[in-house]
């Protein structure tokens, strides 16, 4: 059941994805345009990633952890009520590094490779992994859903990390660091992408990003302080430059080879 789900909603999408677009290029090249740039931008999100990240960053500023607890819930799926400040911001931070690849690397290559539809499949199997793919009664249902999730994130998480290794050495960051990290981390997490851009990012940032039952990375390093997301969201926002030229590249290789 959980498996016919995950197909008819990937399917779904991507159906409407191309009719849709072949709809709008039916009707004038120019409204394509409009239309297919507007349809894009629903797969994916840098904006609203920066945004979230400094609302948690401004809420940590208060007297009130609450706060900052409460503003966290827009940025990760755990339970933020008992979390430490060094915790909020170890989690903040993993969401960034995390969501570089889901938020926009991923959604842009499957748009680079496969046009927008290719964007809308990337995008509904996303949607249902984090609807469904969790652990837990109903684990069953939500199995196909986090596996194929898995699969479509399995290159984009490594791009994602070399361009956060990237952004990590132009900022001045500890890029010896990052990479060993990664290297030495990348496989703590339950998720086989997960792991790389949060280790990554750990490293490069020399703090300690710990899960509480499930992992810790950077051993060794000091936690993590509010100070640290905004240098998170400077890396995020240097890996989505790479990501757009990156994007850009294959579309204009694909132009000339087509």
């Amino acid at each position: 059941m959980g498996l016919l789900s995950t197909i008819l909603v990937a399917s779904s999408g991507t159906l409407f994805a191309l009719v849709t677009a072949s709809a709008l290029l039916w009707i004038h090249p120019v409204v394509f345009v409009i239309g297919g740039g507007l349809m894009l931008r629903t797969t994916f999100t840098v904006r609203g990633l920066r945004t979230a990240a400094l609302e948690t960053h401004r809420q940590l500023q208060q007297p009130d952890l609450d706060l900052a607890r409460q503003s966290l819930r827009n940025l990760v799926s755990r339970d933020p009520s008992h979390l430490s400040q060094p915790q909020i911001v170890g989690a903040a931070l993993e969401s960034v590094a995390e969501n570089t690849t889901d938020g926009y690397i991923a959604p842009w290559l499957f748009f680079a490779l496969a046009g927008i539809p290719g964007a809308f499949l990337y995008r509904a199997v996303n949607t249902m992994d984090s609807m469904v793919g969790y652990r837990g009664k109903f684990e069953y249902y939500g199995k196909s859903a986090a596996i194929l999730d898995d699969l479509v994130n399995l290159v984009p998480a490594r791009i994602a990390t070399v361009f956060m290794l990237i952004a990590g050495l132009a900022l001045g960051k500890d890029f010896s660091s990052g990479l060993a990290t990664a290297k030495r981390d990348r496989g703590l997490t339950a998720s086989p992408n997960a792991g790389w851009t949060m280790s990554a990012m750990s490293g490069l940032l020399r703090v300690r990003l710990e899960k509480s039952g499930h992992y810790v990375l950077g051993s060794g390093f000091a936690d993590p302080k509010s100070r640290h997301i905004l240098d998170s969201i400077s890396i995020s926002q240097l890996v989505a430059v790479q990501g757009v030229l990156l994007t850009a590249a294959i579309l204009l290789i694909i132009g000339i080879l087509v």
